[in-house]
């Protein structure tokens, strides 16, 4: 969370920070029930194995992508 409302402030205006924060939670909501729906297809379809090496494959490449986040650690948040 804290995660999060560091990146939104980093993004976004002062005064979107709420709205913001609200959008990516309803976001976070959705992409969670899709992302089960699409794992229970495909572990039904192939096989939990062909779900495990996906899972693998997608979080091998967020770690890499989030290596080249860059967050602005000038603006003191919660201080």
């Amino acid at each position: 969370m804290m995660v999060q409302l560091k990146l939104i402030r980093g993004v976004v205006g002062d005064d979107s920070v709420s709205t913001a924060q609200g959008s990516m939670s309803s976001i976070n909501s959705v992409a969670t029930i899709v992302i089960q729906n699409a794992g229970g297809w495909l572990a039904g379809s192939f096989g939990i194995q062909h779900l495990y090496i996906a899972l693998s494959v997608l979080t091998a490449a967020a770690l890499v992508l989030s290596q080249f986040l860059k967050v602005d650690n000038t603006k003191k948040f919660f201080s």
